[in-house]
């Protein structure tokens, strides 16, 4: 899972830190999905497919700590959960009394990412200063692909397979919530005279500066996948 924005950001933190510090950015690699298709019968070696899925992309988490003894201790997590509805049409290759088949298709993914940033900021001087933050950012978006594999079949209505899925322009940014009534966008920001750039929340009626541009992952690119298929009426 893409986790590049939070890199730059830890590097950011690392650099202007004080003394009590810790970062940690854990990033998933495995993905799942439930599916339903339909494929025609009666063609002697190609046939035609329609699947439909809802699954999760793998996630990814940003944790920090930092604090000065005496003054202040502060905790943040930054995690982002996705989930998926692929559907994909392909059309498969086979003869009829083999037990493998292959497949290419095309189609597209509708994502739903959800970024929640959530901590507490403790004033070890002035406790009324204290305060604490938990804000859903959302942001969907179609993104389409190719897919291309095969299956063997274990049994009459069994298979198991390997898939390749490549994903096109898959980069998914501007994302929004709201708190307080008062609605929200990440964006990534150049620190003043230098090129680390730092996380940020401002309004949605802030205008982007040369230094500023919108807070994202890439999903674009190449996945693999072990399947399992439960044929009926076949």
């Amino acid at each position: 899972m893409d986790a590049r924005d939070f890199e730059l950001y830890a590097d950011y933190r690392k650099a202007n830190a004080p003394a009590e510090f810790g970062s940690k950015i854990t990033r998933g690699s495995i993905s799942s999905d439930v599916s339903l298709f339909y494929e025609t019968s009666g063609g002697k070696v190609f046939n035609y497919g329609l699947s439909v899925g809802y699954g999760r992309a793998p996630e990814v988490k940003y944790m920090r700590s930092q604090g000065i003894p005496g003054v202040y201790r502060s905790y943040n997590t930054d995690e982002n959960k996705t989930t998926v509805i692929p559907v994909f049409l392909y059309a498969k290759w086979g003869p009829e009394e083999a037990k493998y088949r292959a497949f290419l298709g095309a189609g597209a993914e509708y994502l739903m990412a959800r970024t929640r940033t959530n901590g507490y900021y403790t004033d070890l001087v002035s406790p009324a200063s204290s305060n604490s933050w938990n804000i859903m950012f959302r942001k969907n978006k179609v993104i389409p692909g190719i897919v291309a594999g095969g299956e063997y079949f274990l049994f009459k209505n069994f298979s198991l397979g390997l898939n390749f899925k490549y994903l096109f322009s898959g980069k998914v940014e501007d994302f929004r919530g709201k708190t307080g009534g008062t609605e929200y966008r990440l964006i990534m920001s150049k620190a003043f005279a230098s090129d680390l750039e730092y996380l940020n929340a401002v309004g949605t009626n802030y205008t982007l500066q040369a230094k500023d541009r919108l807070f994202g992952y890439d999903y674009t690119g190449l996945r693999a996948n072990l399947t399992a298929r439960l044929y009926f009426g076949r």
